[in-house]
């Protein structure tokens, strides 16, 4: 039967680093919202401050440059949204995709004797991916990025 090889992406602080900036772009740009609704998301996103409570004691507030809120229901999708060119540049290489919230799989079948070519287009894919990551502000950790390969007896 045909091997599969799984490649497990790792990101490191993922919701912590999307930038506000490009985030806003890309869904004027890319997914066409306009006016209002582009108001409402960037309203979301800009400006927002935390602090924490810890034992009766509360920290200074600080001002969030980047990130989309954890644990809201906006976050995961504007995350996806925000990543989604990842996608495309997986699929040009020849290898599919699956993402969830921050949670990125590709992976690449064929027949066994083709496993070192599969292995190739997944580290060039990783790479490529990493290279992306980085210019768009999230980090792919390389130290818990794995390959997995799959095959039936």
């Amino acid at each position: 039967g045909d091997h599969a090889l799984l490649g497990l992406l790792d990101l490191s602080a993922a919701f912590d680093t999307v930038d506000h900036d490009v985030l806003v772009e890309r869904l004027a740009r890319t997914y066409g919202l306009r006016s209002t609704a582009l108001d409402w998301l960037r309203s979301y996103l800009l400006d927002r401050r935390q602090s924490v409570f810890y034992d009766g004691v509360s920290s200074s507030v600080r001002r969030l440059a980047c990130g989309v809120p954890q644990g809201s229901v906006l976050g995961p999708l504007l995350f996806l949204l925000y990543t989604a060119d990842v996608g495309e540049l997986a699929a040009s290489l020849g290898l599919s995709s699956h993402f969830y919230a921050d949670d990125s799989q590709l992976y690449t079948w064929g027949h066994p004797s083709s496993d070192g070519l599969q292995r190739r287009r997944m580290e060039l894919g990783v790479e490529q991916i990493a290279e992306w990551m980085r210019s768009n502000r999230l980090c792919l950790n390389s130290e818990k990025t794995e390959f997995l390969w799959c095959a039936t007896s």
